[in-house]
């Protein structure tokens, strides 16, 4: 458009319109033909200007200038539009065409047409591409819906970037990585293939599957990689590598694993855990060799599964290498973390007779019951027991018994025995068993504990043995029973190298200070050792008190199922007793080494619910019970076997009976290491009681050690 405004005259008394040529009066603003502005403002000092004037007469601006540069602007808006619409930029091409439109300047009149045009055709051209795009998009839904992500990123592909809305650029996103994946994941295939690497093969299958789970080429190369891997490792068992077995097994695509995976999976697992069992355990139990038997069925080719078999029933059909052992080593070591060689103490050698029939049946199951008897004949290292009144008692003669019965009632069942005195030789006369049907401390049985017990006592005096025992010469018999491990507190101290009585006084006030409860509600039992004038370790001592109340209350029971008891021990104190005779000859010296040091022997005598820990030398012991025992296990292996209590208690004896014995004994070993960890902790205050203490030998006994791995998992030091 030509500038004509230098054309445009000025009346002497007015002004023209250069947009009509209308002359107006000198003070309009405005013309009076067609509305347009006559004046405005100058841009640098803002005094008034007529629109075709070129300098401005207040400061001397370029206007013609000026006006050049808003016509150069607006030509660049024009252009800009035409290249934003072609990249379907459609708001900023119509925001930069609207300013020129807008513009009703005479002088731009043009390019304002021009950009009314290109606003008319823009918009025709953003409905077309807004349909085409809504269209993409809905095929786009379509395409992911049936998971074709390919045709997702072809579709999204061909939206324009500026139509594209954040819920399509996230879609075209996640499909374009996919789409990326899915190919890298492709080429890595096809090389695994070629490579023949079906491992490898699997691994890169089963995320295939996980991206395209329906997709039939994958499924059918997973099912081909699945059965070689099975093959694989079906060949891999039958040379007895079960880890290779095991890895073979473990690299099927988990969308090809079925009822066959799932079966080889168990067997191969079933062996690997039955190939260990007979590395490192230290004695031929019979548990052992049914283990060996089921390895040797579930893996008959095996050479080692057979000679395992084949060597425990011979190891255990020897004689006993060991008279106090009910089982022969076996290929384990046994050096126990605590001290010597650990074993398994089943038959006490101490005392004549010890081969009677039910403690053979039941080993390891006596010791308490033969201290107790030890002590009502007089022969216990503690000579006091627990009383709340002596009427409570049965009279005795003003001579000591010569036969004495003690009797052990735990939460599992009753054991007793009859010890005879006669001309200073010891003899068992006679001994009892009586399993209860569940443990009185199992959950939902303590409120009928009372009557377990009262019943069990009943049928125990009942007993045809008894009664004639009663009937003939040992009507003069003691009856002692014991107190359970969890109703004592028990106090160790070194006392000063003083004679007997002052030794008492002192004990006196230790009783006082060292356990915090009101002396009348208590009864004590004390033990003070040998008194050396010359030594510098003082005279070892220890107090444990019970509540009278829980004395009365055992005491009641007991007398109302007939029995007069004539004394009353606590079960680590009748260990003490038993433990003092049993291993005599163990506490002398053989190292001249150490002579400052006591050989000591540790003993654990573990039942359904205590464990007891006795370190026993020459000069003094020191025990502690932990509230954990053959319970424990139970319940664990209720838990991982899915059983209730009373299948587990047979499962505990029979491991090999377990469908998946690595899974379900697993709680068991856990809780032997939980309880070796607790055990390490106690055995650590013990021996610093007594800094002398030299264990020697380790001895366990009681139901719980029975259990398979017990000694190896809890005593060993590997």
């Amino acid at each position: 458009m030509a500038d004509n405004t230098s054309a445009q005259p000025i009346a002497r008394n007015g002004v023209a319109c250069g947009a009509c040529q209308h002359f107006n009066n000198e003070s309009a603003q405005f013309c009076a033909g067609c509305g347009q502005a006559l004046f405005e403002p100058c841009g640098k000092c803002s005094q008034s200007v007529r629109l075709e004037q070129k300098f401005c007469g207040g400061c001397g601006t370029d206007l013609q200038q000026k006006r050049e540069r808003v016509r150069e602007q607006y030509e660049q808006w024009l252009t800009s539009a035409v290249e934003a619409a072609r990249l379907s930029d459609f708001e900023r091409a119509l925001g930069q065409l609207g300013r020129v439109a807008e513009d009703k300047d005479y002088r731009y009149a043009e390019l304002s047409r021009q950009a009314n045009v290109a606003i008319e055709k823009i918009n025709k051209l953003k409905t077309q591409r807004t349909a085409a795009v809504e269209s993409l998009v809905a095929q786009a839904e379509v395409a992911l819906a049936n998971e074709d992500r390919s045709a997702v990123v072809e579709l999204l592909s061909r939206v324009p970037e500026a139509m594209r809305s954040p819920e399509m650029r996230q879609m075209l996103e996640s499909c374009s990585m996919f789409v990326a994946r899915l190919t890298e994941l492709e080429q890595t295939l096809q090389k695994q293939l070629v490579a023949k690497d079906y491992e490898g093969v699997a691994g890169t299958i089963e995320v295939l599957l996980g991206l395209v789970p329906n997709s039939e080429r994958y499924t059918k190369v997973a099912r081909q990689v699945a059965e070689k891997l099975l093959a694989s490792s079906q060949r891999r068992f039958d040379k007895q590598d079960y880890t290779g077995a095991a890895s073979k097994l473990s690299a099927v695509p988990s969308q090809m694993r079925d009822g066959r995976y799932e079966s080889a999976r168990q067997l191969i697992e079933n062996v690997e855990w039955l190939e260990k069992q007979f590395v490192a355990e230290p004695l031929a139990t019979s548990t052992l060799g049914r283990l060996a038997v089921r390895f040797e069925k579930e893996s008959p080719q095996n050479e080692r599964a057979v000679l395992n078999t084949k060597e425990l029933l011979q190891t255990i059909k020897q004689p006993y290498q060991d008279p106090r052992q009910p089982f022969n080593p076996w290929r384990g070591t046994r050096e126990s973390w605590i001290g010597g060689k650990a074993s398994y103490l089943g038959y006490p050698t101490s005392i004549p007779g010890a081969s009677d029939e039910t403690l053979r049946r039941n080993p390891g199951r006596f010791a308490v019951a033969i201290g107790l008897a030890l002590q009502g004949l007089g022969l216990g290292l503690v000579s006091e027991g627990f009383a709340v009144k002596k009427a409570r008692f049965a009279v005795l003669a003003s001579k000591k018994p010569k036969t004495a019965w003690g009797i052990d009632v735990g939460t599992s069942g009753i054991r007793a025995v009859l010890l005879q005195l006669d001309k200073e030789e010891l003899t068992v006369l006679d001994s009892y068993y009586d399993e209860f049907d569940a443990p009185t401390s199992r959950i939902g049985n303590e409120t009928t504990a009372a009557d377990t017990i009262r019943q069990a006592i009943t049928k125990f005096l009942e007993s045809s043995k008894s009664k004639e025992l009663e009937s003939s010469k040992n009507k003069e018999s003691a009856y002692w029973v014991n107190l359970p491990a969890g109703e004592i507190i028990a106090r160790f101290v070194r006392l000063p190298p003083v004679k007997d009585k002052k030794a008492e006084e002192l004990m006196e006030m230790e009783r006082v200070q060292r356990i915090p409860m009101p002396p009348d509600i208590l009864e004590y039992v004390g033990w003070i050792g040998a008194n050396d004038a010359d030594s510098a370790h003082g005279r070892a001592a220890f107090v444990c008190a019970a509540k009278k109340a829980a004395i009365a209350a055992r005491t009641d029971l007991l007398a109302s199922a007939g029995m007069k008891i004539s004394g009353m021990q606590c079960d680590q104190v009748a260990l003490v007793n038993f433990a003092a005779r049993e291993f005599a000859e163990s506490f002398k010296p053989v190292d001249d080494d150490k002579p400052t040091m006591l050989p000591t022997v540790a003993i654990l005598d573990s039942g359904a619910t205590f464990t007891s820990l006795l370190l026993i030398s020459q000069e003094s012991f020191w025990f502690w019970s932990l509230e954990n025992g053959g319970e424990d296990l139970t319940t664990a292996l209720a838990r991982g076997t899915k059983s209730v209590h009373r299948d587990a208690e047979e499962l505990k004896r029979f491991p090999a009976k377990i469908d998946r014995p690595r899974d379900g004994y697993e709680p068991v070993e856990k809780r032997l290491e939980e309880f070796r960890a607790r055990l390490q902790k106690l055995v650590a205050e013990g021996l610093n009681q007594n800094g002398r203490f030299d264990v020697v030998e380790t001895w366990c006994m009681g139901g719980s050690p029975m259990t398979h791995s017990w000694i190896r998992r809890v005593l060993l030091k590997e």
